[in-house]
C-alpha cells in the first residue's frame, strides 16, 4: 500500500513538473516572437489586459494573433492595421468591443511604428 501511495505521489508531481513545463515553454515561444521583432512581450500583454479588458489568460491568449496585428502594420507602412476578420475574432473570442478595437488599431499602429531595435521609425 504504500508502494503504491509513493508511486502515485510521484506520478503526480511528475504531471505537475510536466504541464508547468509546457506553460512555460508557451510563454517563452510567445516572448521569443515579439523579441526577435524588437517588442516586449509584457508591455504588449499588459496593453491587451488595459485596453482591451482582457483577463490574464485571455491576453495570453489573444499575444500571437496581436502580433500578426502589428506585422500586417509594419507590413503595410500602418494602411492596414486590423483587417475585418481579425477584428471579427477579436470581438468574437474576447467579446471586445467597437472602441476597444479602435484602441487596439491604435496601439498596434503605434507598435508598427518601431523598428527591431525598438526606435521610432521615420
Amino acid at each position: 500500500m504504500k508502494n503504491i501511495l509513493t508511486i502515485a505521489f510521484m506520478s503526480l508531481s511528475t504531471l505537475a513538473f510536466s504541464q508547468e513545463g509546457t506553460q512555460n515553454t508557451e510563454v517563452t515561444r510567445t516572448q521569443t516572437a515579439y523579441e526577435q521583432v524588437g517588442l516586449h512581450a509584457e508591455q504588449i500583454h499588459g496593453l491587451l489586459m488595459n485596453v482591451a479588458n482582457l483577463s490574464s489568460d485571455q491576453a495570453d491568449e489573444a499575444m500571437m494573433p496581436f502580433l500578426r496585428v502589428i506585422m500586417q502594420a509594419r507590413s503595410t507602412s500602418g494602411s492596414e492595421v486590423m483587417g475585418e476578420r481579425m477584428a471579427a475574432y477579436f470581438q468574437r473570442t474576447f467579446d471586445v468591443s467597437d472602441s476597444q478595437i479602435l484602441d487596439l488599431r491604435k496601439v498596434a499602429a503605434r507598435y508598427a511604428a518601431t523598428d527591431e531595435g525598438g526606435r521610432t521609425r521615420e
